[in-house]
């Protein structure tokens, strides 16, 4: 009938306590670089909290922080039923690690692609030819990843 005599429990506490030891990563990938040399990951940091580099003010545009404050509650709901699924002996710790990476990662670069943030400055515009804030070359957006560790 069973394979094993356990029903499945052990399969699940081992896959419980792998959760419990899970920690998703989301962040801007630490070896992308601009092609001017400057790491895609300082001007990401720049852009989420601003400031005033090289006689340059950089309005805040925090992308990172909307991204995870205005979807948090779906997030719990998302991660309670892949809980579930351990639960019931049909999920796995990875698995639920990679769908709230990918999720997190996706939300972020949505706030990038269509939020509201200050506006930027006509040099600026005038540059890039857009004056849409935060997409230029792509390379923030292609940047965002995830990991997990245990």
């Amino acid at each position: 009938m069973f394979k094993d005599e356990d029903f499945g429990f052990n399969k699940i506490k081992e896959e419980l306590e792998k959760l419990g030891n899970m920690k998703v990563i989301v962040e801007i990938d630490p070896d992308k670089i601009y092609s001017t040399g400057e790491k895609v990951e300082k001007v990401a940091i720049w852009m989420e909290f601003g400031a005033d580099e090289f006689n340059v003010n950089y309005p805040a545009r925090p992308y990172f922080r909307t991204g995870f404050d205005t979807n948090i509650e779906k997030l719990k709901k998302l991660y309670e039923k892949r809980v579930d699924l351990i639960i019931t002996g049909n999920g796995t710790a990875e698995a639920l690690g990679h769908e709230l990476g990918k999720y997190m990662v996706q939300k972020i670069k949505e706030v990038i692609e269509n939020g509201e943030f200050a506006e930027l400055a006509e040099s600026t515009i005038k540059r890039k030819g857009s004056d849409k804030p935060l997409i230029d070359t792509k390379a923030l957006l292609t940047s965002i990843v995830y990991r997990i560790e245990w």
